[in-house]
């Protein structure tokens, strides 16, 4: 499951466990997605990172101030790219605490077959 660590007006600290056994070889890495309330409910992608398979933190910065977000993490290996944790958080008017709450399908012991 990601976690949120800390959160303020344009950045957030997030942190996800790493799959215990990933089918179909070894896990080569995962890519984070930030979407961004656009309207009422309506996500869109504003950016996307890959990181290796040793990489279980990452800040995501440049956010927009007092705006819905989610991130989603998804582990993949030769075999694909399976979609697990996923944060909804909510970044601060400057000068204040932002919010977040944590909701998942956790990143799966298997992948993609």
């Amino acid at each position: 499951m990601a976690i949120l660590l800390s959160i303020n007006n344009t950045t957030v600290l997030i942190r996800w466990k790493a799959p215990k056994k990933p089918a179909q070889g070894p896990l080569q890495g995962y890519q984070v997605d930030v979407l961004q309330e656009t309207f009422k409910e309506m996500f869109l992608p504003s950016s996307s990172v890959t990181v290796g398979p040793n990489v279980t933190e990452l800040e995501l910065t440049g956010l927009r101030p007092s705006t819905n977000h989610l991130a989603r993490v998804a582990a993949y290996n030769e075999a694909g790219m399976r979609y697990g944790s996923q944060v909804f958080f909510t970044t601060a008017k400057k000068g204040k605490l932002g919010l977040f709450k944590s909701f998942s399908s956790n990143l799966t012991d298997k992948l993609k077959r």
